[in-house]
């Protein structure tokens, strides 16, 4: 039989091959957990309550919010591994309020956001993926085989409610509407950052795994298929954004390649920490957009305007940054650039205003005063010539929601 220590240095494994918590507990008592997004507050105490079994066979419970819980005894000794939770599909606000009611006063109103960003961060196995996981740590930990029906045996009074919520479970998240703010917003902010090559935005973006319901029946291939997506969305934002249409699909390809190659979920986030396969379709419309010369100290004013473009930026400023004076810097970044120094600051500044006019409620006098235009009056007329619409014409045709 495995011994404490060793079940102790598994669980981080187990961890990061399904992307779910494992604690160990001796009595009442957690010596041991690995968790995908650490949670200071005591959630599982809540939850505690629900393995009060004896039997010393693994049990399970699939709570009415969507949370997969399981529990495997360790024989001989007084520790119990707890399992979960796991989703079974994507949370909704419902779903969410619901779970911080039924853990207070485990959990207070001011941790929700961390136990929603814990709960949103935990991989989404179906229950018949999550019986098997149960049946194999038993197995491992106990020495002795026990199957999934096994399992459901040891149940079975309650088999009928669990599958009649199951379907009900499926019936929800089917046919009833649900909120998919987040995850529009999401992928309008990655198109549009991409298309402009605004690769700093990327470092704004949360860090969380935006909701894209469920899209597999297995967590590693659900999380590939969310970067296939992101992949693709990437790869139609660049060709939007002038990068070569036959560049874009190869990259797309290698990409696919990478995400297929994943043999686990660490691998699936590794491949995109930082939004890097993002980032690779931005740096290269960036490079189009807003090309570097042979001349470090002009490359050195471009870098000085993408730094401080929210700015009123006049030549001689930029030219005293660089070290040249005001004349040569412009017939030089001209000459290189094929755009004056004026004309180049004002696409930045038109780039920025796209953005705050897509994804905020920031007024005209609002983004004009940020982008320090003199007036507002000439930020609209600014913003017409650039683009052949007015501030208010362009936000009424690209603003998908009314962020709060």
């Amino acid at each position: 039989m495995i011994t404490i220590k060793t079940l102790k240095e598994l669980l981080p494994l187990q961890k990061d091959l399904f992307h779910i918590p494992f604690y160990l507990y001796d009595a009442n008592q957690c010596i041991k957990k690995a968790e995908p997004f650490p949670l200071s507050v005591p959630y599982m105490e809540a939850c505690l309550p629900a393995f009060s079994s004896t039997s010393g066979k693994p049990s399970y419970y699939f709570s009415k919010d969507l949370l997969l819980y399981g529990s495997v005894p360790v024989s001989d000794t007084n520790c119990t591994l707890i399992v979960g939770p796991a989703r079974a599909s994507a949370l909704t606000a419902a779903n969410i309020h619901n779970i911080l009611i039924s853990s207070y006063p485990y959990v207070k109103p001011d941790q929700a956001d961390e136990l929603t960003h814990y709960l949103n961060n935990c991989a989404i196995i179906s229950f018949e993926m999550f019986l098997p996981i149960l049946c194999s740590l038993h197995g491992f930990i106990n020495d002795e085989i026990i199957s999934p029906e096994d399992l459901l045996g040891n149940a079975s009074e309650a088999n009928e409610s669990i599958l009649h919520q199951m379907i009900e479970t499926d019936k929800s998240h089917t046919y009833e509407e649900q909120p998919r703010h987040s995850s529009i917003d999401f992928e309008a902010r990655i198109m549009f950052y991409v298309s402009q090559g605004m690769v700093d935005k990327f470092h704004t973006l949360p860090s969380y795994h935006h909701e894209m319901g469920s899209l597999a029946h297995t967590s590693l291939r659900h999380y590939q298929n969310a970067l296939i997506i992101l992949n693709t969305l990437s790869q139609r934002a660049a060709i939007l954004g002038g990068l070569n249409p036959e560049t874009a699909y190869q990259l797309g390809e290698i990409y696919i390649q990478k995400i297929e190659a994943c043999k686990n979920i660490n691998d699936v986030m590794a491949l995109n920490k930082d939004y890097a396969i993002c980032m690779d379709y931005c740096e290269r419309v960036a490079a189009i957009r807003y090309p570097k010369t042979n001349n470090a100290k002009i490359n050195a004013a471009m870098h000085y305007i993408q730094e401080n473009y929210t700015r009123h930026l006049s030549v001689s400023e930029i030219a005293e940054e660089v070290g040249l004076s005001p004349e040569y810097l412009s017939s030089q970044f001209h000459k290189l650039t094929g755009t004056t120094l004026p004309s180049y600051i004002t696409k930045r500044k038109i780039a920025e205003a796209k953005n705050l006019l897509r994804f905020t409620n920031m007024s005209l006098a609002e983004i004009s005063e940020y982008l320090s235009f003199s007036s507002q009056s000439y930020f609209q007329s600014v913003f017409k010539k650039e683009t052949g619409d007015t501030p208010n014409e362009y936000r009424r045709l690209n603003k998908l929601l009314v962020v709060k």
